[in-house]
């Protein structure tokens, strides 16, 4: 590793920080309204409003009466967390996780970016400058990660982003479907 390659690294990285912060944020503006939940949460709020509901047991109670009290709270609480998920919550969900995914990427490249420059700043400041090859190859990686993501971000942004919409989703399915079924009659017509 040469003075030259590192002072390159210390010029770039700052400008592929600075662009992914701006693709970072205008990410999250686009998907702000986008956002699923995730399915554990309208669960987690049903629990809470039940539980809100039921009385608190009576100190005056007997053992008996504050085990039915447990074993009914129990019951209703296990019936709540059975109820089978509609699509429109695993779709929701689904999309949350992928968005929060999306976002750990991003904060993963930006901190593997800062991380860069503050090593190559270090490696530039101290007196011994040996040929550090892994800071070397650390670095083109987080420049070609943080590339990346400069490229990834706006094809996110402008189209994919449009497919996760439910009403999309379910229509390219429908189509898709409608457009099959006559295809399969057909082939067993010409197989008879």
């Amino acid at each position: 590793m040469t003075t030259e390659y590192v002072t390159a690294v210390v010029v770039v990285v700052p400008v592929i920080l600075f662009a992914v912060g701006a693709e970072a944020r205008a990410f999250e503006v686009r998907t702000r309204d986008q956002r699923g939940a995730f399915f554990w949460g309208s669960r987690i709020k049903q629990v809470l409003d039940h539980l809100r509901e039921i009385p608190a047991p009576d100190p005056a109670w007997t053992t008996e009466q504050t085990a039915e009290w447990r074993q009914e709270v129990g019951d209703e609480l296990e019936r709540v967390f059975s109820l089978q998920y509609s699509r429109e919550e695993l779709f929701s969900s689904a999309k949350a996780l992928a968005l929060w995914l999306v976002g750990s990427v991003w904060v993963l490249t930006v901190f593997v970016l800062v991380l860069v420059e503050g090593l190559s700043l270090a490696w530039l400041g101290s007196e011994h400058r040996d040929t550090n090859g892994g800071l070397a190859v650390f670095s083109l990686v987080s420049i070609l990660a943080g590339s990346g993501m400069l490229l990834v971000g706006p094809v996110l942004r402008l189209g994919w982003l449009d497919l996760l919409r439910p009403s999309v989703v379910l229509s390219l399915f429908r189509e898709l479907y409608r457009l099959k079924g006559p295809a399969k009659k057909d082939a067993q017509r010409v197989g008879e």
